[in-house]
C-alpha cells in the first residue's frame, strides 16, 4: 500500500471586510509545497469558501433606523436564518448601502440587525456608514458561501 494523495481539505478564507487579509493563496501553496514537497504525492483541495463567498450578495431592505439606550440601530428584512456566518462564526460582513454615496464625508456608527428578534441577530456592530433611511438598500458582501447550505427557510 502507498500513499497517493493528500487532500488538505478546506479552510482557506476570502476577503470579507476591507481591513481582513486572508492569507493568500500564492502564500498557502508555498506553504503547502514546503511541508509536502519531500512526500511526492499529489496535493489535493477544496475551494469551497475561497471561489463561493464573493460570487454572492444578499440585498435587504431597511425597515427600522432607531436609537436605544445610545446605540443606533437599523433593522433589515433579513436574518441570521439567511446568512448564519455573522451570527454563529463572528464573521462580519461588508454592509454597502446601495442609495448613499460611500465617500459621504458624514457617517454615523450602526449596530445592524435582522428580523429574527434573536440576540444573535446582528449583521455587523459598530458599522461606520453614511446616513440610513427606512427603505434604504443595503448590500452584505460576500454571502455566497453556507449561505444556501446554512439557511433556514
Amino acid at each position: 500500500w502507498a500513499l497517493s494523495e493528500i487532500n488538505v481539505g478546506g479552510g482557506l478564507s476570502c476577503k470579507y471586510r476591507a481591513n481582513h487579509n486572508p492569507l493568500t493563496l500564492e502564500d498557502w501553496a508555498s506553504a503547502l509545497n514546503r511541508a509536502l514537497s519531500s512526500s511526492k504525492v499529489a496535493i489535493s483541495c477544496e475551494f469551497g469558501t475561497f471561489l463561493s463567498a464573493p460570487t454572492g450578495l444578499l440585498a435587504l431592505q431597511v425597515n427600522t433606523v432607531e436609537t436605544r439606550r445610545g446605540i443606533n440601530w437599523v433593522g433589515v428584512n433579513g436574518g441570521f436564518a439567511l446568512n448564519p456566518l455573522p451570527a454563529h462564526y463572528s464573521i462580519e460582513k461588508t454592509i454597502i448601502p446601495l442609495s448613499k454615496s460611500l465617500n459621504q464625508e458624514e457617517r454615523t456608527v450602526y449596530t445592524v440587525a435582522g428580523h429574527l428578534n434573536e440576540s444573535i441577530d446582528i449583521w455587523q456592530k459598530n458599522a461606520s456608514l453614511p446616513t440610513i433611511s427606512f427603505g434604504d438598500i443595503i448590500i452584505i458582501y460576500p454571502a455566497g458561501a453556507y449561505a444556501a447550505s446554512m439557511s433556514s427557510n
